[in-house]
């Protein structure tokens, strides 16, 4: 059962990172969503996208060794 306490708060801490890295990233530079230019903008969503591609392959990763453990 502490096993399962340690991942989880390993999964909280990394989550509160990819949230630092989300607003870092939406913030970036005091420009705002809107009122920055279309380029500046497009590099921006790209990088977010990136970051929540990247969290969600390491998800899939953890609960695939999480149910490989359990059999």
């Amino acid at each position: 059962m502490k096993e399962n306490n340690i991942e989880a708060d390993d999964i909280v801490s990394l989550v509160k990172e990819q949230k630092r890295q989300i607003e870092a990233l939406w913030t970036g530079d005091n420009i705002n969503f809107m009122g920055c230019s279309e380029g500046y903008c497009e590099e921006k969503i790209n990088a977010l996208i990136s970051v929540l591609k990247d969290f969600k392959q390491y998800l899939k990763r953890k609960d695939k060794e999480q149910r490989s453990h359990k059999l």
